[in-house]
C-alpha cells in the first residue's frame, strides 16, 4: 500500500480503515519512533498545527498528544473546557 493513500485521512475508529491501512500506519509510527530514539531529525508535519479541545481533564491523553505533536511539527494548541470560554453544546 502507498503511504500517500493515507495522507489527509482521519482515524476515528478502526472500522473505518482496512487491516492493511492500520498496519501501514503502525509501521510508519515505528519508523518515526526509531528515528526519534536515534536522534535523527524529521519533520513529518512541517508548519502544521494540531488544535486540541478536551472536554474532560485528561492529563495523560493531553500530554501524549502534545508530546507527539512536538516531535512531529513543534506546533500545538490546547484548551480544556474548564479554562475556555467555549461551552460545548450537545444535542
Amino acid at each position: 500500500m502507498e503511504r500517500k493513500a493515507l495522507a489527509g485521512r482521519d482515524f476515528i475508529e478502526t472500522i473505518d480503515w482496512s487491516v492493511e491501512e492500520i498496519e501501514e500506519a503502525l509501521a510508519l509510527a515505528a519508523e518515526l519512533k526509531e528515528k526519534f530514539r536515534r536522534g535523527e531529525p524529521h519533520r513529518l508535519l512541517p508548519d502544521k498545527t494540531l488544535f486540541m479541545l478536551f472536554l474532560d481533564k485528561s492529563t495523560r491523553t493531553r500530554n501524549a498528544f502534545e508530546a507527539g505533536m512536538t516531535q512531529l511539527s513543534r506546533t500545538k494548541a490546547t484548551r480544556t473546557c474548564a479554562r475556555s470560554p467555549v461551552t460545548p453544546r450537545f444535542p
